[in-house]
Parts: structure tokens; sequence; C-alpha cells
């Protein structure tokens, strides 16, 4: 995994527009792609827009993570998930709380306009 990572942290340096130099990212945090170790965290803006540039290196990377190349990163929470359909946007966790959040106001829409009618 460390030749990957290796191979990661050269493109990244050479194609990522939010790569700031001395392993920083212009996201005001270090770049995930050059902390030690081999274990690395996965970067949603490198994932979408820089190593699909890349095929063999894209492959490979998607293979270390076990995803298939239609996963997608959620829009609250920006983990990636692979979603199993082609609307979802949401992973399951926020899809729970969203469902929950939006029951809620329908309801209080609801009760307001019961509230209305009866006075």
């Amino acid at each position: 995994m460390s030749n990957l990572k290796h191979d990661l942290a050269r493109y990244v340096k050479e194609h990522c527009a939010t790569y700031a130099g001395n392993g920083r990212c212009h996201l005001d945090r270090p770049c995930v792609y050059f902390t030690d170790g081999d274990d690395f965290e996965r970067c949603i803006y490198a994932e979408n827009c820089v190593l699909p540039g890349s095929d063999t290196l894209w492959s490979r990377y998607l293979n270390i993570h076990n995803q298939a190349v239609n996963s997608k990163a959620c829009v609250r929470c920006a983990v990636i998930f692979d979603p199993t359909n082609n609307r979802q946007k949401y992973c399951k966790n926020c899809a729970k709380e969203r469902r929950k959040e939006r029951q809620r106001n329908y309801m209080r829409e609801v009760r307001k306009r019961k509230n209305n009618y009866e006075t």
C-alpha cells in the first residue's frame, strides 16, 4: 500500500488544485496523502476531481477502498457511500435523519393548518 500512497502523493502534488505544498492543503489541513503511515483518510475533492484523471491510479485506489466506480459523497456529511439508485444523495444515516426532519416539518404544517381551521 505504501507504493500506492507514494504514487498518490506524487499525482496529487502535480494535479491537485488545493495542494499548497509542504504536505498542506488549501482547505486548512494537512493533505491526507502526505501523512505518515500506510493508512490514510479520504479526500473527497481528490476522489471526485483529481484521481479520475488517471485511470490506473483511480482503479488501484478504488480496489484498496473496495468501492465501485459509481460511489458518491453524502450531501450532508460528505461520507463516501455506494448509492442504491441514481437519485440517492444521502448516506443511510443522513437519509434517516432527513426523513425524520421532513416528517416533523410536515406534521408541523398539518397541525398549523388544523389549528387555523378550528379558530
